[in-house]
């Protein structure tokens, strides 16, 4: 024999029966559901995080991307300087952490050039990479360019062996 449950639906107020099964349900069916969702925002989570930086979600931001987050670090220095940032403006975290976002551990750039200059003054010297070593070639002599014209290994090029002729009219 089930056991039946009296529950009462939190959109339209109607009462209705479900079997006995451990579930508290709170709507009546699927459509009030789906009514009682409208106008509420999507799952987001507010804080995130990408490649080592912290996003929050904040869709009306001017400068936010396509999924509606933006880095906590570029709020935190607009918040500091009273102005948004352009987007060519970086943001250098001073003890190298990316996740503390403080704003006497952020420092502002008018690009990426002046960043790169100022804000990595270790670039190159041991605690890194040697100079002429490059982080994206580590453990190779000098910079060897990523695409010199050789295949991958197990993928034979489509005219190896064969010699080609061009027809002459």
């Amino acid at each position: 024999m089930v056991h039946y449950i009296e529950y009462l639906c939190s959109y339209c107020g109607k009462t209705f029966s479900r079997a006995a099964c451990g579930h508290t349900y709170k709507f009546c069916s699927r459509k009030c559901h789906s009514a009682s969702q409208i106008g509420k925002p999507t799952r987001r989570f507010a804080k995130i995080d990408r490649k080592g930086y912290w996003y929050i979600y904040s869709p009306k931001h001017p400068n936010v991307g396509k999924q509606g987050y933006y880095a906590e670090h570029r709020l935190v220095m607009e918040e500091k300087i009273g102005r948004y940032l352009t987007p060519k403006e970086r943001i250098h975290h001073i003890n190298g952490n990316k996740k503390d976002n403080r704003p006497e551990n952020l420092r502002l750039f008018a690009n990426a050039s002046e960043h790169f200059k100022n804000g990595h003054l270790d670039w190159g010297k041991n605690n890194r990479w040697e100079p002429g070593h490059a982080p994206w070639n580590k453990g190779t002599t000098g910079i060897v360019k990523p695409n010199k014209g050789s295949f991958k290994k197990g993928l034979i090029p489509w005219n190896k062996g064969k010699k080609m002729f061009r027809k002459i009219l």
